[in-house]
């Protein structure tokens, strides 16, 4: 018997994943590899479809969702607040709210008895408290600044 015949070597082929798990990414990808001649690396090694789901879901396995209730709406004062940055005469709007008494009308939340809309009411009044005191604390922080820099000027002008 004779030697058998060598062959060329042979490059392995390269069969792309199943279109659903093979993204234009890694095509552009691997055909800048091979035109480089670089060797194509996968992304994703693992071509294979991830597992399958259940088909029915567990509904009592979910977390229960509590419906949105009015104390979870951003008080007014507080929008005074963040934009007081940019505009101050916010921060004095803000302000007012301290003075103002908030007043239980009749056609907010008619289908709540009236001691639960009370009890609405003074929680969101605590809310919007917090963020009027916020104005006026950035309000006697600027008045501070602006008093700081003009007595300084003062100061520097007659020194």
């Amino acid at each position: 018997m004779g030697a058998a015949p060598d062959l060329p070597p042979t490059t392995p082929v390269v069969t792309p994943p199943p279109q659903a798990h093979y993204s234009l990414l890694q095509h552009q990808h691997d055909l800048i590899s091979e035109f480089f001649g670089g060797r194509v690396e996968r992304l994703h090694r693992d071509n294979a479809a991830p597992p399958p789901y259940a088909p029915t879901t567990d509904v009592e396995k979910l977390p229960p969702y509590e419906a949105k209730s009015p104390l979870d709406e951003t008080p007014m004062t507080k929008y005074m607040f963040m934009y007081g940055f940019a505009f101050p005469l916010f921060w004095i709007m803000g302000v007012v709210i301290l003075r103002s008494p908030l007043q239980l009308t009749s056609d907010w939340h008619p289908e709540k008895p009236e001691e639960e809309r009370r009890e609405m009411m003074e929680k969101m009044r605590e809310v919007e408290m917090v963020w009027a005191k916020r104005c006026l604390w950035a309000l006697v922080a600027l008045v501070a600044i602006i008093l700081v820099i003009v007595l300084a000027i003062v100061i520097a002008k007659f020194a």
